[in-house]
């Protein structure tokens, strides 16, 4: 007899208590993670994407739109809030526009990994697993605004802008 797999999760965003990271697990066995929220801002809804989740509700839309957002993710589709669609296209533009000179930029920066710090390597795991700056100073025994420098120092070693192209390097490296 064959057990069956769950192919999705809906997850309340409060239970998350603001960290993404939580779902990692869920991620890494396959699930596709639909979260259901209340207001989050919209860095917050890509932070979601890029640890690896299928999309984001709002709750108070949920009677209306949870059976189409559920039938999307199980699909593969990616689930968004409409007016999150233009600023996460403008992101990918932005990218994409600096993509042909970036590939040589890319390749160095790969071998750029290379230059960062143990403790800068530690910080760069933890973001990719989800985590915010204050989880990662509490888990490394630092402030705040070490994370902080340190990220300053990895966004300059690796010539990224941000945490969303941090962690799409990171993604294309692993």
């Amino acid at each position: 007899m064959q057990k069956e797999q769950a192919e999705m999760a809906i997850v309340d965003g409060e239970l998350l208590a603001g960290e993404s990271s939580a779902l990692t697990p869920l991620i890494r066995i396959g699930l596709k993670i639909l979260v259901i929220g209340k207001n989050w801002p919209a860095e917050k809804q890509i932070d979601l994407l890029i640890a690896g989740c299928y999309g984001y509700c709002e709750r108070d839309a949920v009677a209306e739109v949870l059976p189409k957002a559920v039938s999307s993710v199980i699909k593969g589709d990616i689930w968004i809030p409409r007016q999150l669609i233009s600023k996460v296209i403008g992101m990918l533009a932005t990218l994409s526009s600096r993509g042909n000179q970036a590939n040589t930029r890319y390749r160095n920066k790969k071998k750029n990994l290379d230059l960062l710090t143990q403790r800068e390597t530690d910080v760069v795991k933890m973001l990719g697993e989800g985590l915010s700056n204050k989880s990662i100073a509490s888990m490394l025994n630092i402030s705040e605004r070490t994370v902080k420098a340190h990220l300053t120092s990895i966004f300059q070693k690796l010539e990224v802008e941000d945490r969303l192209q941090l962690a799409l390097l990171l993604k294309d490296n692993n």
